[in-house]
């Protein structure tokens, strides 16, 4: 069986997870570039790219360092490059990209992981059971401390400025329901950060579809627990996706309550594998180089996302 050769760029916390993911798919070869990590990288410097002879690469680094090698990898003649999620921490350069991409007729999409999640798959399949759409409600909770323990304060996630924290974060809430519902038109959020710290903590949001549908979210990273979600309220009901619980230990429940309050559960999962949605994304990564279509969010897409962050009011809780 041909291996398709794929680069992945950054060993930190998320580019070790996507490692050890990718390294037990058996039609893909992996090669790392980064430095001081504990996984040996296969090249030292950006001159040995060229040798690698792969047209695919996997951005892992920090958000604020994504628009800046895009060009280089461009540059080394990668033709499909996958970026973590969100694609920047601000719009500069993104004309330029723009422009490369176009030019070098190169596929790039940013990581959208949470469409290949059961809550919003089953969500998605099972969403004409509510009827005319009125409203969703997106949440996220969780605590930025228990996540990385005592590499928070080293981790990028600790800074606004390097594209941590929860406003950054929000663009899986604000990508699947682009996905669920459909196009923005406009969109409202504010969020807030404490005094003694360098990252958002709290984001509440409104998007305005274009469908004339409303999506609210609510995200927090100061919760004692950590749970996902999403309501979409209907003519003929509520459908409900809820996870529950640390990585690996997640509970997952998707069910439709109608208007006469009889409740049906659609799908159910103790002990979910986090990994599951980054692995089906790779699998799809590498079926879509032979695709017109796909379930992926492209580069222009992805702006969209963007835009609702970076125009988020923010605010110093003291």
């Amino acid at each position: 069986m041909k291996k398709n050769k794929l680069l992945l760029l950054g060993l930190g916390s998320i580019g070790q997870r996507y490692f050890e993911i990718i390294k037990n798919i058996k039609n893909i070869k992996i090669k790392s570039f980064d430095k001081n990590r504990k996984i040996k990288s296969d090249f030292n410097n950006f001159r040995q790219l060229v040798k690698n002879k792969s047209e695919s690469a996997l951005i892992c680094l920090p958000t604020n360092l994504h628009l800046r090698y895009i060009p280089i990898l461009i540059d080394k003649g990668y033709k499909f490059i996958l970026v973590e999620k969100p694609l920047s921490n601000s719009f500069k350069d993104i004309s330029k990209i723009r422009k490369l991409i176009n030019k070098n007729n190169v596929k790039l999409f940013v990581v959208s992981n949470m469409r290949y999640h059961p809550g919003i798959k089953y969500l998605k399949s099972n969403i004409k059971k509510v009827g005319k759409i009125f409203f969703t409600n997106a949440y996220f909770y969780n605590n930025s401390k228990s996540m990385y323990g005592n590499k928070y304060n080293k981790h990028y996630s600790s800074k606004h400025s390097l594209g941590g924290g929860v406003l950054f974060d929000v663009c899986h809430e604000i990508d699947y329901l682009k996905y669920l519902i459909g196009p923005i038109q406009k969109s409202e959020s504010t969020a807030y950060y404490y005094k003694n710290k360098k990252a958002t903590d709290i984001f509440s949001g409104v998007i305005f579809h274009k469908n004339k549908i409303l999506s609210f979210i609510n995200n927090n990273f100061i919760s004692s627990s950590k749970k996902r979600g999403c309501e979409i309220y209907g003519s003929k009901g509520i459908l409900k996706w809820s996870s529950e619980g640390r990585p690996g230990e997640a509970k997952i429940s998707v069910k439709f309550i109608s208007n006469k309050n009889k409740s049906k559960l659609i799908y159910s999962k103790n002990k979910f594998d986090h990994n599951e949605p980054y692995k089906n994304q790779i699998l799809e990564f590498e079926k879509m180089k032979e695709r017109k279509k796909y379930n992926m969010s492209n580069f222009d897409d992805s702006l969209d996302t963007l835009k609702v962050i970076i125009k988020t009011k923010i605010y110093e809780l003291s």
